[in-house]
C-alpha cells in the first residue's frame, strides 16, 4: 500500500463525527447528545442501562419492549438498521 502524499480533510459536519462522553451520573451526557440530532438527522440511542426517562430520544428497544441487555441485542439493532429502509435514521 502506498504512503499518503497529502493530508486528509477535516470533517466539518458535527453529525458525521464520532463522540465519546464520559462523566458522572446526571452530568448531562445524554441531554447533550440528544441535542445533536434534528428532524432530518435523527439520532438513535442504544441505552443498555436505565435512566433515560428525562429526555426525549429515539431509544432502541427489543421486540418485547425491554431495553437491550447483551451483545446479541446490539447486533440485532445493527442488522435492523442496515437491512431495512423502514426508518429515518441516517447511517
Amino acid at each position: 500500500m502506498p504512503l499518503p502524499t497529502k493530508k486528509s480533510q477535516k470533517e466539518t459536519n458535527h453529525l458525521k463525527k464520532k463522540y465519546l462522553w464520559y462523566g458522572d451520573p446526571k452530568s448531562g451526557k445524554t441531554t447533550t447528545a440528544a441535542n445533536f440530532g434534528d428532524d432530518t438527522n435523527k439520532m438513535l440511542f442504544f441505552c443498555a442501562e436505565p435512566g433515560h426517562g428525562e429526555v426525549e430520544i429515539y431509544r432502541y428497544e427489543r421486540e418485547d419492549g425491554h431495553q437491550p441487555e447483551n451483545w446479541q441485542d446490539f447486533i440485532d439493532c445493527c442488522r435492523e438498521l442496515y437491512n431495512t429502509d423502514q426508518h429515518d435514521f441516517r447511517l
